[in-house]
């Protein structure tokens, strides 16, 4: 069976190759196509987890004035004494509340325009970030509003700083600040990048660029994914009595916890990925059809060139043609015998072809022409 098999397709060479080809173009799409999909959703889940290793990020609610709700995080309701307060939970690693301006950093002859941060020691620590060179930011240096800044990657090349370039010192909006540290590259997609940025105390960004003690985010660092559940509800209690919201006032904040988010973009990525893969699936299926298509169309003329008793070529006649054999050619000639009587569009045929066709079909001489 397995060399019959194998014989045919050495007998048609070009018409296996198209089909091998067809199947082969076919599931490799499909394959590709998930991969994709699956690459999305791995993609997705490291940026996720880049931002924050059991990250709870907690943001101003919503502004209400005479019935009409403004943008999430348009409330100034969270300040750095919020911050200070959560720092006393146990459940919670690290706090890092953030507030940032968009200043001019001068160094030397160079001059970039990049979002200067301000934070706390926890920051890199909450953030994932690493340090390259030098050190990050104290809660002494918190404390007493010192002028120190840590360069993120992007703006350390942008202002033509490296290694040599700690304890040098900078201009961030035309105030003198000496740079601490640099910090490992992160890396990110889109339209903003993590490295792009200066860190500088809080209490300092305070003081001489916002001039308000309300800060934009605080972001938080459980002790561990075990704790992660536990840790939402003692930062909303927390919260709301500094706050002094009563048992029946809503919270002025709102908290986004990260698996929250792993969870949303997982699924939406597994739903491209199975719409991929049916759209590939679709594909395969029609090329399968047409090559079907093909191999049927295919067979009724090579059943029309064999005998159906033996299985010869009729095409091809008996292997030793003598004189009183002659072989039907495949368009109608019988050779050596010159050009058969034609009958009404039917022509004669040899003695091969009418032994075959007069075993199977009776006392038949001539054959449709095809």
């Amino acid at each position: 069976m397995i060399g019959l098999a194998l014989d045919r397709l050495r007998t048609s060479r070009l018409r296996t190759a198209l089909t091998m080809l067809g199947v082969i173009i076919g599931v490799a799409s499909v394959v590709a196509l998930v991969a994709v999909g699956q690459g999305s959703t791995q993609n997705i889940t490291d940026r996720l987890s880049s931002l924050g290793t059991n990250l709870l990020t907690v943001n101003p609610g919503s502004s209400q004035q005479r019935g009409t709700f403004g943008a999430a995080g348009s409330r100034e309701s969270l300040t750095f004494q919020d911050a200070q307060a959560l720092r006393a939970l146990p459940v919670l690693a690290g706090v890092a509340p953030e507030i940032s301006s968009t200043q001019l950093v001068v160094a030397g002859d160079s001059i970039t325009t990049t979002s200067v941060l301000g934070t706390t020691a926890d920051y890199p620590m909450v953030r994932n970030y690493e340090l390259w060179q030098g050190s990050g930011l104290t809660d002494l240096a918190v404390d007493n509003e010192l002028r120190i800044a840590v360069i993120g990657s992007s703006a350390a090349d942008d202002l033509g700083l490296d290694s040599s370039s700690v304890g040098s010192e900078v201009k961030i909006g035309g105030l003198p600040f000496t740079v601490a540290g640099i910090l490992q590259e992160k890396g990110g997609s889109g339209f903003q990048d993590p490295d792009d940025q200066v860190l500088i105390p809080i209490t300092t960004l305070q003081k001489h660029f916002s001039g308000s003690d309300t800060v934009r985010t605080i972001a938080v660092s459980a002790a561990s994914a075990d704790v992660i559940d536990e840790a939402e509800p003692a930062i909303t209690e927390l919260l709301r009595n500094e706050h002094g919201l009563g048992v029946t006032d809503d919270d002025d904040f709102e908290i986004l916890d990260q698996a929250q988010l792993l969870e949303t973009a997982s699924a939406v990525s597994d739903t491209l990925t199975i719409m991929l893969a049916g759209i590939a699936s679709i594909s395969l299926i029609v090329g399968g059809i047409g090559i079907m298509n093909i191999m049927l169309v295919s067979r009724p003329g090579r059943d029309r060139t064999r005998c159906p008793r033996t299985g010869r070529d009729l095409r091809s006649g008996p292997r030793r043609a003598g004189p009183d054999h002659d072989r039907l050619r495949g368009d109608g000639r019988r050779r050596g015998a010159g050009h058969p009587r034609h009958r009404g569009g039917r022509f004669e045929l040899g003695p091969l072809a009418r032994l075959c066709w007069s075993s199977t079909a009776g006392s038949t001489d001539t054959i449709a022409a095809s």
